[in-house]
Formats: C-alpha cells, sequence, structure tokens
C-alpha cells in the first residue's frame, strides 16, 4: 500500500439472519451461490439442544413471506446437500422440546423410588430390580401402573392393577410382569399407610412421660424401662392402666370396649409385684403413675426486707402461717413498715405437647417419642396483706397461710406522701402523724391543678391496696394518708366528652319522654 491509495469493498450480494439454536447468532453476509452449508460454518454451528431436523427459512416471494422447512442434518452429512439461501432470509433454529422421551417412574416403597430409562423390552419386574427392590413394609398385594401418566401434556392415562405377591419367586413369566411403556408410572403402597400406628402412654411420676410405639408382647416392665423408670416420689403410690380395646384372640384383631381401669400397687424400692410386671400391654393403654400422697421434697418461702434474719425458710407444715415465719425469722425490725408488707404469690402452670416423633435407636428398636414441655412463665403476683393484724391476732383471718415459692417483703418505712396529678405542684411530702387527712397534702402541693376530678381522688398505700372517694349529694368522704401513701388526682373529663353508653341512654329516652307528653295532652 503506497499513500493515497483507495480501498474500494463491494457491496454484499445477499445477507441473511441466523437465529435461534446457532453458537453465533447474528447476520451474516453471503456470497451469491452460498446457502445454509456456509451459514453454519460461519456461524460455527448449531448448539447440542438444536432441532436441526427442522430448520426454517423464512424469506419473501413475490411480494409475499413464505416459509421453507430444511433437514441440517442431511445438509451437514452429505457432502452435495444443501440448500440456497438468498437476501434477507431469516434462518431459524428453534431448540428441542423439553422432557425425556424414554422414561418411566416408581413411586412409593420401594429402595430407591425416582425417574428411570426405560430399555427395550423392560417390564415391571426390571424396573422394580434396578430401584433396589421392594422393602420389608411394602404392600404386596396391590400396585398400580399407570399408562402415559409421566406426560404432563396427555389428557388421560389407563390404569393397570398388579398383585406383587409373585416378585419374590423372580418370574418373569407372571401376569403381574406386565410390559412398561414411556412415561408409565408405578405406584407402590407401604403396609403403613393401610394400618394405625400403635402406641401406648405413661404419665405421672415417671422419668420421661408420653407416648411409646407399640410392639408385639410389650409389657408393663418393658414400658417402665423405656420411659427411664419410676420416680422416687412414686414409692409406696399406685398404678393405673386404662384401657379402651380388647384382642378378639378368635379373629386375631382388635375390638373396642368401654374403658377398663385396673389398679396396681407400688411396692417398697420402686418394684411392682411378678404379675403386675408381666402384664402384656394393649393399644392405646394409658398408664398412671399415681404419686405417693405422703412424699413431699422442702417447701420453701423467701423472707426479704426487714426481719431479723431475712433468708428461705422451709414450711414445717402445711398449714404454717404467717405469723409463725416472723417468729422464726426474729422478728421485725424497728424501722419496719408493718402496713407495707407485701406478699408475692408464685402462679401460673405448666403446659406440655408431645410431638408425634417416633424414634428408633441403632438396632431399630422403638422408643418413646420425644416430648416437647412449653412451661408458661411463672408469675410473681403481689398480695395485698395485713400483716399488723396479722401479728397482733395469730390465727385470724389475717395471718395467712404461706405456700411453697411465697416471697414475703418488709420494707423500710417511707416516711413520705407522694402527690401526683391534677395538682399545681405534684411532690413528695414528709408524712405528719397529727395529718392524716387527704385535703391537708393537696394543699401543700398547691391545690387543685386544672379540671381535678375530686370524685375520683384515691389512695394507694405500702402494701398496695388503694381506696378512693366516696360521695353522697354534695358530701364527699376522703380515704386517710399512711406513711409511704400515693394520692391520685385524676383529670376530670370534658363536659362533650360523653361516653357511648349515656349516648345510648339519652336516644332511648326521648321517645320515652315524647310518649309521655302525648298521653299527657290527650287525658
Amino acid at each position: 500500500m503506497q499513500n493515497n491509495d483507495f480501498i474500494i469493498v463491494g457491496i454484499f450480494e445477499k445477507k441473511v439472519l441466523a437465529t435461534g439454536q446457532f453458537k453465533r447468532p447474528m447476520y451474516y453476509q453471503l456470497r451469491k451461490d452460498e446457502g445454509v452449508k456456509a451459514l453454519l460454518k460461519f456461524s460455527g454451528g448449531l448448539t447440542s439442544e438444536a432441532l436441526a431436523s427442522n430448520m426454517k427459512i423464512l424469506r419473501s416471494e413475490n411480494e409475499t413471506q413464505v416459509q421453507r422447512d430444511v433437514n441440517a442434518n442431511a445438509i451437514t452429512q452429505l457432502p452435495d446437500q444443501d440448500f440456497l439461501l438468498m437476501d434477507g432470509d431469516i434462518v431459524k433454529v428453534d431448540i428441542v422440546k423439553a422432557g425425556l422421551s424414554n422414561k418411566v417412574e416408581i413411586r412409593g416403597e420401594v429402595t430407591f423410588p425416582g425417574v428411570y430409562e426405560l430399555r427395550k423390552n423392560d417390564r415391571l419386574f426390571d424396573i422394580i430390580n434396578r430401584a433396589g427392590g421392594v422393602t420389608r413394609n411394602t404392600f404386596l398385594p396391590r400396585a398400580y401402573v399407570f399408562r402415559n401418566a409421566g406426560d404432563s401434556t396427555s389428557l388421560q392415562s389407563d390404569r393397570l392393577e398388579v398383585d406383587l405377591s409373585e416378585y419374590s419367586s423372580n418370574d418373569s413369566r407372571s401376569p403381574s410382569n406386565v410390559e412398561l411403556n414411556v412415561n408409565d408410572v408405578i405406584q407402590l403402597f407401604s403396609q403403613s399407610e393401610f394400618s394405625d400406628p400403635q402406641y401406648v402412654e405413661i404419665y405421672g411420676e415417671i422419668r420421661v412421660e408420653g407416648k411409646v410405639r407399640k410392639y408385639g408382647g410389650m409389657t408393663l416392665e418393658d414400658l417402665l424401662y423405656l420411659s427411664g423408670g419410676l420416680k422416687q416420689s412414686a414409692e409406696f403410690g399406685r398404678l393405673e392402666i386404662s384401657s379402651v380395646v380388647d384382642m378378639d384372640s378368635a379373629r386375631k384383631s382388635l375390638k373396642p370396649t368401654r374403658t377398663v381401669v385396673k389398679s396396681y400397687a407400688i411396692d417398697p424400692n420402686l418394684q411392682l409385684d411378678s404379675i403386675a410386671n408381666k402384664i402384656i400391654l394393649k393399644p392405646y393403654d394409658q398408664i398412671f403413675v399415681r404419686k405417693n400422697p405422703n412424699f413431699e421434697i422442702q417447701q420453701n418461702v423467701d423472707l426479704k426486707g426487714l426481719v431479723m434474719y431475712p433468708g428461705y425458710y422451709p414450711r414445717l407444715s402445711k398449714f404454717e402461717r404467717l405469723s409463725s415465719f416472723i417468729g422464726r425469722a426474729g422478728g421485725l425490725a424497728d424501722n419496719a413498715n408493718v402496713g407495707g408488707a407485701l406478699l408475692y404469690r408464685r402462679t401460673g402452670q405448666f403446659r406440655e405437647k408431645y410431638e408425634k416423633k417416633q424414634k428408633f435407636d441403632s438396632l431399630g428398636r422403638p422408643i418413646i417419642d420425644s416430648a416437647v414441655q412449653e412451661k408458661l412463665d411463672l408469675l410473681d403476683e403481689p398480695v395485698s396483706i395485713d400483716l399488723y393484724n396479722a401479728l397482733k391476732k395469730p390465727n385470724s383471718k389475717y395471718d395467712i397461710i404461706l405456700m411453697d415459692g411465697d416471697v414475703l417483703f418488709i420494707p423500710e418505712i417511707n416516711p413520705f406522701v407522694t402527690i401526683r396529678g391534677r395538682v399545681q405542684s405534684p411532690l413528695k411530702i414528709a408524712f405528719d402523724k397529727e395529718h392524716t387527712n387527704l385535703l391537708y397534702y393537696i394543699d401543700k402541693a398547691g391545690g387543685y391543678g386544672i379540671r381535678p376530678w375530686k370524685r375520683r381522688i384515691y389512695v394507694t398505700y405500702a402494701n398496695g391496696r388503694s381506696k378512693r372517694t366516696r360521695g353522697f349529694l354534695f358530701f364527699r368522704s376522703y380515704p386517710k394518708v399512711d406513711e409511704g401513701s400515693i394520692v391520685t388526682i385524676p383529670e376530670k373529663p370534658k363536659s362533650g366528652d360523653v361516653s357511648d353508653l349515656t349516648k345510648s341512654i339519652i336516644v332511648a329516652a326521648i321517645p320515652v319522654i315524647i310518649t309521655g307528653f302525648i298521653f299527657k295532652y290527650i287525658r
């Protein structure tokens, strides 16, 4: 090449578009005598998913668009075969339709269910063998072969009933060994699908409560071992067995009966007699291990605050009272607030849910179901008590019996009265023994504020009790104030804020009033 040379590129003779399953789909310029074979070469050929036997060529002829179908496989395999392309042709190759064309599927109780290749002359037993064979739990008297059920586009499929009882003989000439077709679905069943799971239940003074899978010949002794054995609290207790079914020995089947309860005594050292131990359990039996009524673990009460010796104190009896615990704790301290004593009693309950997840050990032996215990939060609720009268009048109604887990709190004397709510200056005021009138302390707080609801004033005492203002006509009786009291003055609602109940009463009264006036004038 030299300076000022010109390069002349001729106009393309024809341009075609390769689209679809080409490795490089795009526009290609071809010579006048080139066709499909050259296009496949320039585009790198077709992908592995291309439907090469049905290449579509769209072109314009005589002002109309036509389609030509070409077998690209034949063109690539035969050297003298080609299809001449024209300018503006669109060459399209579709993808092969998804889905296997030589498959069968086996479902249910076989070792390896799934999709398998259908080979020439394959029969039912062949596919079962390739799937690992049947299991010990396979239901042999009935299986199904659904014809063409594996084809999602099929609107109808036939059903064949098959008896697999002869499968173990591996007799290929068995009538049950039917020939299979493409897209057949084989369905085998499990014996457990046609029977309810059998179990027994055990509750009470046992280490692991819940359901246990029932197996043949299961005795009461077996169940006690599987559930961890009896607790110490079961000694000298009772054991009850509740049954709802019985065995029909003639038919060898279960028959429902009325509920039967049998009781057995538990001997010392947590032993049952030889007869009770060898009892054969029936399906759905419920075993209840009763607690020895005289067996109790230590029960404690917690004394906190201003007693001489605070701490935990065990209950000496089920009926030990408040004054007894205070006496055992050395009495009250000098600065103890007797009127502000609070008792916190534990409330709540346990709720248990058992998941039906049967577990087996390494030898395949059934073990007890896992039990999931959801414990509700145990709340300590405050209980208002009158400690002054309890100590002054032992064994009276004020001297209550304390329970296991109770917490008795004796606070220090609070020398203040708290004023809050609708007053000019909410604050704490030192308590004056000579002034127990509520209005005295409201006056010390600057008097009433904006919109005080005087009829609703109430006092909360140190022990949690409250007293409200009482009134008759224009007279009001206010509660007394004591050390540690809280005086609350609520806000009075606006006159326009009429409750829904008041509105309903007014609306309902209007017709009655109007009716009364009408009768008055008629008379």
